[in-house]
């Protein structure tokens, strides 16, 4: 068995994923779906412990292969670089968590992830990125409890799925 921990990492919502293949089969398959709830009243200090304290309990829990994180594209004209770089440190906190736990991360931008799964033309990315993880995951997530087997509008979570399945294609398997 294979398995992958990714993570969407952010201030207040941290997106996690567990997808693991078994031996002499393509098929992944989603273990667990959630989110990791950071206090936005506590000081980013604390958050990122917060943040790096989760990480380390999912390795234990999950045992994984590899650990895959959404990394940042910083883009001319972003709207909001204050949270960007918010964003940013929270990322380096799971890089260094990871390090920490002897993994190297894998690391991919949504805009790779979007691209390896979607029809780059849509308009709306993260509903569509939802609404491919919901069609190709709907039994697990019925398994893992989602009403309907359906991620509604948490992105986190299918942004998190996203990531743990493409990151799949670029991991050695064996």
């Amino acid at each position: 068995m294979v398995s992958i921990l990714s993570f969407d990492c952010a201030t207040r919502t941290c997106g996690v994923a567990v997808l693991v293949t078994e031996p002499e089969s393509p098929l992944v398959v989603l273990k667990h779906a959630g989110t990791i709830d950071l206090d936005e009243s506590d000081t980013m200090a604390n958050r990122f412990l917060e943040l790096h304290n989760e990480i380390l309990k999912l390795i234990k829990q999950y045992n994984p292969n590899y650990l895959a994180i959404e990394d940042l594209k910083f883009n001319r004209g972003a709207p909001n670089f204050g949270s960007l770089t918010k964003v940013a440190m929270a990322i380096g906190v799971a890089q260094m968590t990871s390090a920490m736990a002897g993994f190297e991360p894998i690391l991919l931008t949504a805009s790779t992830v979007r691209a390896r799964i979607e029809n780059k033309a849509k308009k709306n990315k993260k509903d569509e990125t939802r609404k491919i993880v919901n069609a190709r995951f709907k039994n697990d997530l019925v398994r893992l409890g989602y009403k309907d087997g359906l991620l509604k509008s948490h992105h986190d979570i299918s942004d998190a799925i996203a990531l743990g399945w493409v990151a799949f294609s670029i991991c050695p398997t064996n």
